[in-house]
C-alpha cells in the first residue's frame, strides 16, 4: 500500500495553466543507515499536464521549502486515526439526500447509449474486411516497430502498405451505428492514423521520397475518424465546447467544490450546479453526483486529514513561482525559441553537414521556428534570504530533426539562462 502523503494546493494565479496542483512527499530511504529523508514535495513521477504559450506540455514540479533534508524516522511518531468503515447513516436528512441524488444518477445513466458489444465490433471489421484492414494494419505496425531496419527502409515499406489503403477510406461511408468514438474500431483507426502521420513526418524530415499515396490515405482516414468522433458526440448528446472564459469558470468551480474548505452545504450546492450545467458532459455529471454522495457519507465520520507540515512555506513558493511563470508566458515562445537556437545554431549546422545523407542547411530563423516546447521542469529551493529560488528546464524538440532524435533543454536559474544542451 502506498502511504505517501499528498496535498492539494490552490494557485489562483495559475501554474502552467493549472489553478491547482497536487504535491506528494519527495522522500528517499537509505537502508544502510535505516534513515528516511524528506527532500521536499513534488508532482507525481510522470508529472502533470499544463500549457505554456498555448501549447500542451508535460509539467513537473519539485518544491523544497527548507534548507536541508529532514530525517523522517527521527521525528516523533504521531498515530493516525482511521475512520470506521460503515455505510449506515443515522441522519435521516442525509440519507434522504443520498437517495434523491442516487435517483438522479440512475435516471441519467438510463439515458446513456448501450456500450459497444462484440457483435458491433465484428460488424465494423466486416465493413472494411479483415484482409483489407486488419492484416495490412498489423504488417505496417510491425515494420514501423522493427528496429533492425534502417529509417529510410522503414519509411518506404510502411508508406507503401499504408498508402495502399487509401482507397479503403477514400469513399467509406460507415452506417450510423458505427459512427461512434468509443469502439475498438475507432481506437484502432486513430492509432493507424497516428502511425501514418508519423511515417509521413519522418519521411519529410529525412527527405525520403515515398510518393503521394500516404498523404491521400491520411486525408481520407482523418476525415473518417472525425466523422466517428462527431457521431459519438451526437450519440452521447455531448454539449458544445466551452469558450475559454466558460472553461476557466468551470475549472474554478470544480476546485471550489472538490478541494476548498467551504462548509459541506456550500460544496454540495456547487456540485449540483456542475451536474445541472448544460455545458458539462454526461459522464462528468455522473462524477459530480458520485462525489456529492461520497461527501455526505464521509461527513461526520472521517477524521480531519493530516495537515501538510510545510503548507505555508510551500504556498509562498507556489505563489512566487506563479509570478515567475507569468513572466515566462509574457516573454513569449518566439523569444525563447530564438534564445535556444542562438546557443545551438553552430552545433546544428555541424550536425546537418555530418548527417548521412547530408541535410540541407537551415537559417537561424528556420532553426528557431522549428523548436517546439514539450515539457517544463521546475525546482524551487530557498535562497540565502529565505526567498524562493527557481531552476527551470524547458525542453524543446526540433521538427527538422537536426540532432538525430535528441531534444534540447534550456536551463534557467531565476532569470538567467545558464545553458542550452542536447539531451537523449
Amino acid at each position: 500500500m502506498d502511504d505517501t502523503k499528498k496535498w492539494r494546493f490552490l494557485v489562483p494565479e495559475g501554474l502552467a495553466g493549472q489553478k491547482a496542483v497536487t504535491l506528494k512527499e519527495h522522500t528517499a530511504f537509505w537502508p544502510e543507515a535505516h534513515q528516511e529523508w524528506l527532500y521536499g514535495y513534488a508532482t507525481a513521477e510522470d508529472g502533470a499536464k499544463g500549457t505554456l504559450w498555448g501549447k500542451k506540455i508535460d509539467f513537473y514540479l519539485e518544491v523544497q521549502p527548507f534548507e536541508a533534508p529532514i530525517d523522517l524516522l527521527a521525528q516523533p511518531h504521531k498515530p493516525e486515526h482511521k475512520p470506521r468503515s460503515s455505510r449506515h447513516l443515522r441522519d435521516p436528512e442525509k440519507q434522504a439526500y443520498i437517495e434523491r441524488v442516487e435517483a438522479k444518477l440512475a435516471a441519467l445513466r438510463a439515458t446513456f447509449p448501450p456500450p459497444p458489444d462484440r457483435a458491433l465490433e465484428e460488424r465494423g471489421i466486416a465493413f472494411f474486411g479483415n484482409d483489407r484492414l486488419i492484416l495490412p494494419m498489423a504488417e505496417a505496425f510491425q515494420i514501423w516497430m522493427d528496429e533492425s531496419l534502417e529509417p529510410a527502409d522503414k519509411c518506404r515499406k510502411a508508406a507503401s502498405i499504408l498508402g495502399g489503403m487509401k482507397e479503403l477510406f477514400a469513399n467509406a461511408k460507415l452506417p450510423e451505428e458505427l459512427l461512434r468514438h468509443d469502439t475498438k474500431l475507432c481506437e484502432g483507426l486513430c492509432k493507424l492514423l497516428g502511425v501514418a502521420q508519423t511515417v509521413a513526418e519522418t519521411a519529410k524530415q529525412q527527405q525520403i521520397d515515398i510518393g503521394p499515396g500516404l498523404a491521400e490515405m491520411i486525408l481520407s482516414l482523418d476525415r473518417l475518424t472525425d466523422e466517428m468522433v462527431e457521431g459519438g458526440n451526437r450519440l452521447w448528446n455531448l454539449p458544445r465546447e466551452m469558450t475559454p472564459e466558460e472553461y476557466d469558470a468551470y475549472i474554478d468551480k470544480t476546485i471550489e467544490a472538490e478541494f476548498s474548505d467551504r462548509p459541506l452545504q456550500e460544496r454540495l450546492k456547487l456540485m449540483e450546479e456542475l451536474w445541472e450545467d448544460p455545458l458539462v458532459g454526461p459522464e462528468e455529471k455522473v462524477e459530480y453526483m458520485e462525489m456529492a454522495i461520497q461527501a455526505v457519507r464521509k461527513e461526520g465520520r472521517k477524521k480531519p486529514s493530516i495537515p501538510c507540515p510545510h503548507k505555508e512555506a510551500i504556498q509562498q513558493h507556489l505563489n512566487a513561482l506563479a509570478k515567475r511563470l507569468d513572466r515566462l508566458e509574457r516573454e513569449g515562445e518566439e523569444a525563447w525559441q530564438r534564445r535556444a537556437a542562438q546557443e545551438l545554431y553552430p552545433t546544428c549546422q555541424a550536425w546537418r553537414e555530418d548527417s548521412e545523407p547530408e541535410l540541407s542547411p537551415l537559417s537561424l530563423e528556420e532553426f528557431a521556428a522549428g523548436l517546439q516546447i514539450t515539457s517544463l521542469i521546475v525546482k524551487t529551493s530557498p535562497d540565502e534570504a529565505g526567498e524562493a529560488h527557481f531552476r527551470l528546464e524547458l525542453a524543446f524538440t526540433d521538427e527538422h530533426d537536426s540532432f538525430a532524435g535528441h531534444w534540447i533543454t534550456a536551463n534557467v536559474e531565476d532569470d538567467a539562462l545558464i545553458s542550452v544542451d542536447l539531451e537523449g
